[in-house]
């Protein structure tokens, strides 16, 4: 690892960087379970289970937090969103509804 440091520098540091953005991630998703991040399920077909429903509610938030951030959704939108009935989203997905639309079906 020494000996690749010194040869290629730039190099190494994009390969090294990869590794603490997974790191990160992962210290991420342990701290949301609590309880020194183990799961809570028994069997391990429902351990993966557990662990994509964790992996995939993680990745929600990133991008809906990235969408905040640029501008492309408003925080009152994701609270709306996170109140709608699955039905509501659907709709909305399908072009039936605009954002707005959906606040206000959330909300009523």
């Amino acid at each position: 690892m020494v000996l690749e440091f010194l040869k290629n520098r730039t190099q190494f540091d994009t390969h090294y960087h990869q590794r603490s953005i997974v790191e990160a991630v992962f210290a991420a998703l342990k701290e949301r379970r609590g309880r020194g991040g183990s799961l809570r399920s028994r069997r391990t077909s429902t351990q993966n289970r557990e662990l994509a429903v964790q992996v995939i509610s993680y990745n929600i938030d990133m991008v809906s937090r990235k969408a905040v951030e640029e501008g492309r959704l408003t925080k009152d939108h994701l609270e709306a969103m996170s109140k709608a009935k699955p039905e509501d989203i659907r709709a909305y997905m399908d072009g039936r509804f605009t954002k707005n639309a959906l606040m206000i079906t959330a909300a009523g």
